[in-house]
């Protein structure tokens, strides 16, 4: 009986590992080759491009202020897989998360591509 109950702590023990190094949620990214890189434009969500466009995606990256930098990066290397022209970036929400007592935001940003057939009517 105590094989069993040792066996099932072990069981149980190698779930809890494996829950606790899953990926982190961040936004997920292919690598590009060089040759196929676009240049992403950027925009505010308050000011966006005065061109037509679309919008393909809303991005959002979990992080704490001094990512922000990186959260861009990653919106914009997002945005390149999807086949966008730019980002609008919106502000952040600032909410209590699991990296507490560091303030915590939600990073947020759209993907759009620019709408030649709304230009031309």
């Amino acid at each position: 009986m105590r094989f069993f109950s040792t066996l099932l702590f072990i069981g149980v023990l190698g779930l809890f590992v494996a829950g606790c190094g899953s990926p982190s949620g961040r936004v997920k990214v292919a690598n590009i080759a060089p040759a196929e890189q676009v240049e992403i434009e950027m925009f505010d969500i308050e000011n966006p491009p005065e061109k037509a466009f679309r919008e393909i995606a809303i991005l959002s990256y979990d992080g704490v202020a001094g990512e922000y930098l990186d959260a861009v990066r990653q919106f914009r290397l997002k945005a390149r897989e999807l086949g966008a022209n730019a980002i609008m970036l919106d502000d952040p929400i600032s909410y209590a998360g699991d990296r507490h007592p560091y303030e915590h935001f939600m990073f947020r940003a759209i993907a759009i591509v620019y709408d030649d057939r709304r230009a031309s009517r």
